[in-house]
């Protein structure tokens, strides 16, 4: 029997064996090259936003602390991610009107660029994680008064939505004779506050600790040339006597319970 020999391998069939090789270091070196640009630009856009943070940042602080009567400290940069970008612990320092503060663990930032474009007005959402007040009544009952601009001033065209992703902790002191601890409540909710029209929107639910009772609030408030405020209360299974001091508000006003 005579054996021939074996046939060399094609051109085609080198270049058939080559080919899939190829194609996976392609596809490799293309990842790579996409995954290293997709770096470079999050890198960017990070250095971008905090060279931009730290630019407003005084201007935020000095507009919204001026209009809370409260200077503001905010936190440093942290990062962005889907939710927004991100601000370390950051805090409302006693105000000249009353000592009460206000400090949170981080912030979470979010510009909504339609309703901006839409109502002419920056409008800006704060989220905040950990939050903890202390609100202390001054000489005329008040527990936090909001600032007043100088005569002349306009307020900036600037809306802002506080929003507490998990309950704050409070403390009222002063509801009761001086050395008793303050009484301490869990306040869900979230308030609007918009600058031009020297107005603010408040949604709240008070619960107190080993209390089945709850306050919800539905209020409002106006500031500038005075300020007026107006407000629904509901309280579910709690006695209002104790708390009647925090509550300044007009005839207008309703309790119910």
């Amino acid at each position: 029997m005579t054996l021939l020999p074996e046939r060399p391998p094609s051109k085609d069939q080198h270049s058939a064996r080559r080919f899939p090789v190829r194609l996976l270091l392609g596809l490799l070196l293309a990842g790579s090259a996409v995954a290293g640009l997709a770096l470079v630009a999050w890198i960017s856009s990070d250095r971008l936003l905090a060279r931009l943070y730290g630019h407003w940042r005084p201007w935020i602080e000095r507009q919204v602390g001026t209009v809370m009567g409260h200077p503001l400290q905010l936190g440093p940069y942290r990062g962005f991610g889907p939710e927004g970008l991100e601000v370390g612990a950051s805090r409302f320092l006693p105000g000249n009107g009353d000592d009460s503060t206000l400090t949170v663990r981080g912030i979470k930032a979010r510009v909504r660029p339609l309703a901006s474009w839409q109502q002419k007005s920056l409008q800006l959402e704060l989220d905040f994680n950990g939050a903890e007040v202390d609100l202390r009544r001054n000489r005329l009952g008040h527990i936090w008064k909001l600032g007043t601009l100088p005569p002349g001033r306009r307020p900036p065209r600037l809306n802002l939505t506080f929003r507490l992703l998990e309950p704050a902790r409070v403390r009222l002191w002063g509801l009761s004779q001086p050395g008793r601890p303050p009484l301490q409540a869990r306040v869900r909710g979230q308030a609007n506050l918009n600058l031009p029209a020297s107005r603010i929107d408040v949604r709240a639910r008070l619960e107190w600790p080993r209390d089945p009772g709850a306050l919800l609030l539905l209020g409002q408030g106006q500031w500038g040339h005075g300020q007026r405020w107006q407000g629904d209360f509901t309280a579910r299974g709690l006695d209002l006597p104790p708390l009647t001091p925090l509550l300044p508000l007009p005839p207008s006003s309703r309790l119910a319970g």
